[in-house]
């Protein structure tokens, strides 16, 4: 055939000269897939001098010689006048026609004129195929916009100098063709057009600028497939087809179940990137193709081929010989597997309901319809008039009866008058299966207005032919699927025919299947039960009665099913379950009491464990008579665990860590279960003191998972801290000077045992500021050593698990030197050492200390600095606390001060008052008074220089001032 470019013009310009590429089919063997045009000379389209956007130069490009265009490209200039002020705007615009669809991507500068999207420019070998992202609009390829100010605004990735391609989709005969144009703008209001092709495959994918023609490999035809078994996967999928015409091209056909829904998507591409698994490959043999699928063959998308699924069959012939390209054969007809075991109920005569003579619907005639003989109505139908209208009308309607929903169209209402829902109409061989709109509710299948007419919203009840309305139903605790047929002859006249309904719990059906079942009889009386303590699957027992009749069972498979996956575990499921995955039992004529082995897996092929829960299936494997496989109402739940349970963890120490105000100053140590096999990690949680006498597991299980620190097990003690967003039990934050206690919850593995277990708590927790800065006393002796230096420092009520007290003289020049490694390091003759105890309101350093720093003796006439360091127990935390320098002093003087002072501030205690005298420049601060222990007296705001103020303690008073430019600490003698 021959494929042309045909072009159009609109406004201005030459005509357009190019060349074609020819198509030659020969026998139904492909010469080439991609036809390639090269404009010769290149097309110029040039919006200089016109003065307005539309029309411009305009250029109608027909790409497939059908006659119609299918991209418009525009080229112009436009003038914008808003009252003294004038924007020239040029611009280069392409717009998609006749549902073609152009490469783009999202952009978030748009202009008034366009919208959202712009045309991508693509690169040489760029791929386009089904992931390409299209959009059927228009878009700038280039533009600018001249301000009145002289500023110039440029936009679009085509301005760079070069040439790029315009990937395109065509849309024909349903299907997708896709093809590039090569272009360039060298300015914002030029564009040339330089060649385009596209690919002639359907699906088929091209590389940007690829202009190669390729020979394809030949295709099979004549492809149909067929349900050949009972299996329940791929042996039950055949495939036939012509072999290909020439298959010198092929070296293999490759054969592909494709969903129905995905068929008109599924390209060559796909199929040469497919893994082996996906596909039943079939060497060339100069016959006709003639295979079935394997037990564990998977469909295009990698799910297994199994029973109610909508298959269409292609083929892909793998390129030997001559060709160069693999070729896809057109789709089959669908095919859907399905088991032969559906019970049909003819009802003879038909059930004719007529409410001709009803003057009120609600007393029309009711039919209930018993589907399954247990005594319960699934459906019922009314016939009649219904007369609470201006006009009445006429109703057939149908609603679902106990434990029932129908098939409707969701989201149709029926009106004020009627129902919320419709019901939908089927035809024989449409799926019934789980993504139907089911609802329990009811739906008129027609009705009649009198004086409006037909108001009918789906006429399908009504044309004169039966129909298929589908139900599911719940017995036993599992659902099932069914069907009736039936017909509204008139508006108020229902004719029911038959119905269907399907024996397999959870399995789909086809609308109109008739076949009738013969099921193996079913196991009953499944119990299970935790016998042992091997951590393995002799320890799960499983009894049960033999089925009441067991001429028509080969064997009895059982089967165990982790409780996460027993809900929707169905005879589906147990049919595909391999061989290594269930326990094989030969009918005895009686019940039956085993165990699993001590290698035995569960369905999902994980060992069978202790710490998971189980529910145990029997099924009963077809033989003699029966048809169909037939599964067992299920077992009980068995949890699987040793003797002892799952053990707790114990909280034993606790500790102050720092002065952050929250969690992170909260640390602990957690001693873990004496076996950690089934926990997945430990849940640590404050709780308020006096709250945790109420706290229990219960308590702690209905806490969000974010309320606990969470800790992998480490077979070990686990020293750590909260971190600083932790939250309380209550979901308040962790809080200084607020008593809490510990708890740990122990979290199993995921499926094992649904069993939790909730530690003691800890003793109180309370976190306290822990500010150990140094306050020095000088000259309280003579003696020129470090005797006659005095420290008074907070009692650190805070800092838990203390052992002691280290306290280091050295000069001020060797601060910057020091370090908690550097302090941990010194030996005892270079600080001053107190028990927890002996911390009083003042301390003098040991006589014979040396200096911390270089361990020369203390001298008068030097500045000094103090340190105080809390020696922590180790472990679990081995770093101790270091306190910051005290203030500079002389060994002679008094309380000194940095050399920088602050503004002047003296303050003073007399009585119990205490005074000051202050630079205005304090008026403002915050003041803050505190005692020995670490406890705040008072606070509040210095409003004026001098004044007085009761002192609300004896003994030392530690005095604290902050302001914008620094703070100030004095220490308040009696």
């Amino acid at each position: 055939m021959l494929v042309s470019a045909l072009f159009h013009r609109v406004g201005h310009g030459l005509p357009v000269l190019f060349t074609l590429c020819l198509l030659l089919v020969d026998s139904g063997r492909l010469q080439a897939q991609v036809a390639y045009t090269d404009v010769v000379p290149d097309t110029t389209l040039d919006g200089c001098c016109f003065t307005t956007l539309v029309p411009g130069q305009v250029l109608d490009w027909d790409l497939d010689g059908d006659g119609q265009a299918e991209l418009r490209f525009e080229a112009g200039r436009h003038t914008l006048v808003d009252g003294m002020d004038t924007t020239l705007l040029s611009r280069v615009f392409v717009r998609a026609l006749d549902s073609t669809g152009i490469a783009t991507i999202p952009v978030q500068d748009c202009t008034s004129d366009s919208c959202a999207r712009r045309p991508l420019g693509l690169n040489a070998d760029d791929l386009l195929d089904g992931a390409m992202p299209t959009q059927d609009t228009a878009g700038f390829l280039a533009f600018s916009r001249e301000a009145p100010d002289g500023s110039l605004q440029t936009g679009g990735a085509w301005l760079d100098g070069s040439d790029h391609f315009l990937g395109f989709r065509l849309i024909e005969g349903g299907f997708p063709y896709y093809g590039w144009v090569q272009l360039a703008c060298p300015a914002p209001d030029q564009l040339v057009l330089k060649a385009w092709a596209r690919n002639t495959f359907p699906n088929a994918p091209i590389a940007a600028g690829e202009t190669l023609a390729t020979t394809a490999a030949s295709r099979a035809t004549g492809l149909s497939g067929s349900d050949v078994g009972e299996a329940f996967n791929g042996l039950d999928l055949n495939i036939q087809a012509n072999a290909a015409a020439d298959e010198s091209t092929v070296a293999a056909y490759r054969v592909f179940a494709v969903r129905s829904a995905d068929v008109s998507t599924f390209t060559v591409h796909q199929a040469n990137t497919a893994a082996p698994d996906r596909y039943l490959e079939v060497l060339p043999g100069g016959s006709p193709i003639d295979a079935v699928f394997g037990a564990s063959a998977l469909d295009s998308r990698g799910v297994p081929i199994g029973n109610f699924k909508p298959y269409r069959l292609v083929v892909l012939s793998v390129a030997a010989g001559a060709a160069n390209a693999n070729a896809l054969s057109a789709p089959s007809p669908g095919v859907v597997l399905q088991p032969t075991g559906i019970p049909l109920t003819d009802l003879m005569p038909d059930v004719d309901i007529d409410g001709c003579c009803h003057p009120d619907l609600s007393s029309a005639t009711l039919d209930s319809l018993d589907v399954n003989g247990d005594g319960r109505a699934e459906l019922r139908f009314r016939a009649g008039w219904y007369p609470a209208l201006a006009a009445p009308v006429q109703m057939a309607w149908v609603e679902a009866g106990d434990s029932a929903s129908i098939a409707v169209l969701s989201g149709d209402p029926c009106g004020t008058d009627s129902c919320d829902w419709l019901p939908l109409a089927f035809n024989d061989g449409d799926l019934l299966d789980g993504a139907l709109p089911m609802e329990p509710e009811g739906g008129y299948l027609s009705a009649l207005r009198a004086e409006a007419g037909d108001t009918l919203r789906r006429g399908q009840w009504r044309d004169g032919n039966s129909h298929v309305l589908a139900f599911r139903f719940q017995a036993s605790g599992q659902q099932f699927w069914g069907w009736v047929r039936l017909q509204c002859p008139d508006p108020h006249r229902i004719v029911i025919e038959e119905f269907a309904w399907n024996p397999f719990p959870s399995l789909p059906m086809l609308a109109g299947d008739l076949v009738e079942a013969r099921p193996a009889g079913r196991a009953t009386g499944l119990f299970g039960e935790d016998v042992a303590d091997n951590a393995d699957g002799r320890d799960f027992s499983i009894a049960f009665n033999a089925a009441a009749d067991e001429s028509g069972i080969a064997e009895y498979r059982v089967l165990a099913v982790p409780i996460g996956l027993a809900p929707d575990f169905g005879i589906s499921q147990a049919n595909l379950v391999p061989a290594s995955r269930y326990l094989s039992l030969p009918p005895t004529g009686s019940g039956q009491d085993t165990v699993f082995g001590p290698l035995a897996l569960d369905i999902a092929g994980d060992t069978v464990t202790d710490w998971h829960l189980y529910q145990a299936f029997v099924l009963s494997v077809a033989g003699g008579a029966a048809n169909a496989n037939a599964l067992a109402a299920p077992s009980g739940i068995v949890e699987l665990s040793p003797a002892g349970g799952i053990g707790t963890a114990d909280i034993d120490l606790w500790y102050d860590l720092g002065d952050a105000g929250t969690g992170e100053d909260l640390g602990y140590r957690l001693l873990p279960t004496a076996d950690e096999t089934p926990i997945r990690y430990y849940g640590v949680v404050a709780v308020k003191a006096d709250s945790a006498a109420a706290f229990d597991l219960d308590k702690a299980l209905d806490l969000p998972v974010t309320r606990y620190q969470l800790s992998v097990p480490l077979a070990d003690t686990i020293a750590t801290r909260l971190n600083d967003a932790s939250l309380d039990a209550d979901g308040d934050p962790i809080a200084e000077n607020r008593h809490y206690r510990l708890f740990a919850l122990t979290f199993p593995i995921p499926g094992a045992s649904l069993q939790r277990a909730l530690s003691p708590p800890s003793d109180s927790v309370v976190l306290r500021e822990t500010d150990v800065t140094p306050i020095v006393v000088v000259d309280v002796a003579d003696n020129e050593d470090a005797s006659d230096v005095a420290v008074t420092f907070f009692a650190t009520s805070g800092i838990q698990g203390l052992e002691g007290w280290r306290l280091f003289l050295l000069r001020a020049s060797d601060t910057a030197s020091f370090s908690l490694p550097v302090a941990q390091s010194l030996g005892s003759d270079r600080y001053t050492h107190l028990e927890p105890g002996e911390a009083t309101d003042l301390v003098r350093l040991d006589a014979g200390q040396l200096e911390a720093a270089t361990g020369a003796p203390v001298f008068a006439g030097f500045r000094y600095v103090v340190y105080v360091m809390a020696e922590l127990r180790n472990p679990p935390f081995p770093d101790d606390v270091l306190s910051g320098p005290s203030v500079v002093f002389e060994l002679d003087g008094g309380v000194g001060l940095e050399a920088d002072a602050l503004p002047a501030l003296e303050l003073w205690r007399h009585g119990q008052q205490w005074h000051w005298s202050a630079d205005p420049r304090w008026i403002g601060a915050r003041y803050s008074l505190w005692d020995m222990a670490g406890r705040q007296l008072a606070s509040g705001l210095l409003e004026q220089a001098r004044g007085q103020q009761a002192c609300p303690t004896v003994g030392l008073v530690w005095f604290r001032i902050h302001s914008a430019f620094g703070e100030r600490r004095v220490l308040l003698a009696p």
